[in-house]
């Protein structure tokens, strides 16, 4: 990538194409659990030295991080500006629409991209030139009729998912290969939020009809088998998101997101999930069977108090610059966001098992004014805090690698592309 390849660690659990189809939703694998050292114990079990593990009532782990560690800086570096850019068009690859996932293949050769335009999963070399492809829209066997990409942690090959026919596609990364899979039972439609050890995570929301004022919704998680159509639910939550006016002159109702509210993100890694429940700043850890082994907690490191500048730029972000209705105006009055924002927004799980979170910055400089973007938090493997970094904003991002940064970035007028910034993690030995 612009004259560096794309590094993985080379502890990443993989699982080889072929042994993937012949294993079907065999595990991918899990980690072993790092050893930790324990501050001082109240001769129970029980530390409170921060950044040393404890045990609360439920026999849960905790793993406590000092807050000045979460401010000071990891010492890597996301390089300014992208070294592949798939998707303008200005480039070989043309436009993409609607973007659904991505991913860098485990050989590094290539950016695999969900195109929810075009059906299909494409693959780009780093130059953005299109090698080939896979899929279309259709019934049968590999093809879609709305397509997403699933994470799938130490898995060489892809998840793919049908939202509208709800089944799975596994397909090799060189796209020769696919399986199409009909799950037992009757699955959520929306794509799932990853893949492993033959678990889909998924979560259903309970839409009912919009009411004047604050609106919540049941929202559940849980852990899907589709070889057997078993599932097992982990977290149930329903927080007031949406909130919802009559236009004062008559027509139908309006909604719109809460401004800062907290809402439940996730992230799957090997054989486990990452959760950010609500506003706290913590990560919790649910395994396979449902159960919750540790929660990653910086204590103190709250989100920032909300301003009315940063409801406008919510506002703005929700509805741009243009769009200044009377109804908006009533909306935006209506809401009450909350005093303070969450402390993380989002969660992703590295292909070298780190967990990042994003935070919530008061405010948030353009990712070319040179030292702009939005802190993440990094944990290493035994959920400690490292350190933070700042990631370009406006970049969703779809994957971190070892030395990679991939995402998609949507412009003003829409257009989408599928962007990588290179990687430095500093003090690390390179595979």
């Amino acid at each position: 990538m612009a004259g560096s390849r794309l590094r993985r660690s080379p502890s990443s659990s993989r699982v080889g194409a072929l042994a993937f189809f012949a294993l079907s939703f065999v595990s991918c694998g899990e980690r072993s659990a790092p050893e930790r050292t324990a501050g001082n114990s109240d001769g129970a079990g029980h530390t409170e030295a921060p950044g040393a593990l404890r045990f609360d009532s439920s026999g849960v782990e905790i793993v406590v991080s000092r807050n000045v560690v979460a401010l000071e800086d990891v010492g890597w570096r996301i390089s300014s500006r992208p070294s592949v850019v798939i998707g303008a068009a200005n480039t070989s690859s043309g436009e993409l629409y609607r973007v659904s996932g991505a991913k860098v293949s485990t050989s590094d050769d290539h950016v695999l991209i969900a195109d929810g335009g075009r059906r299909q999963v494409v693959a780009f070399d780093f130059g953005g030139y299109e090698r080939r492809s896979f899929g279309g829209r259709g019934r049968g066997p590999g093809e879609f009729e709305e397509i997403a990409l699933v994470p799938a942690p130490g898995s060489d090959s892809l998840v793919a998912w049908d939202s509208r026919l709800r089944r799975l596609h596994l397909v090799s990364e060189d796209l020769g290969d696919a399986r199409t899979l009909v799950p037992e039972g009757r699955p959520p439609a929306r794509p799932p939020l990853g893949f492993t050890g033959g678990h889909l995570l998924v979560e259903n929301m309970l839409i009912t009809p919009f009411k004047d004022g604050a609106n919540a919704f049941p929202q559940v998680f849980s852990w899907f088998e589709p070889e057997s159509g078993r599932k097992v639910d982990i977290l149930s939550v329903s927080l007031e998101t949406m909130y919802s006016v009559s236009p004062r002159g008559g027509g139908p109702r309006t909604s719109g997101v809460i401004p800062f509210v907290p809402r439940p993100a996730a992230a799957v890694g090997i054989g486990e999930a990452f959760f950010i429940r609500d506003e706290k700043p913590e990560v919790a850890v649910i395994d396979l069977a449902g159960r919750t082994q540790r929660i990653l907690r910086v204590p103190g490191y709250e989100g920032p108090e909300v301003t009315d500048e940063m409801v406008a730029e919510h506002r703005r972000h929700e509805y741009g610059d243009s769009w200044n209705s009377a109804v908006v105006d009533q909306l935006y009055e209506a809401m009450t966001p909350p005093s303070r924002a969450p402390a993380f927004d989002a969660v992703v799980f590295d292909l070298t098992g780190r967990v990042w979170v994003r935070t919530v910055p008061v405010e948030v400089e353009p990712a070319d004014s040179g030292g702009g973007g939005i802190p993440w938090l990094v944990f290493d493997e035994s959920g400690e805090v490292l350190g933070q970094i700042l990631i370009p904003s406006g970049l969703e991002v779809t994957e971190i690698g070892e030395s990679h940064v991939l995402g998609v970035v949507v412009d003003d007028f829409g257009v989408e592309r599928v962007v990588s910034y290179d990687l430095e993690r500093a003090g690390e030995a390179s595979p």
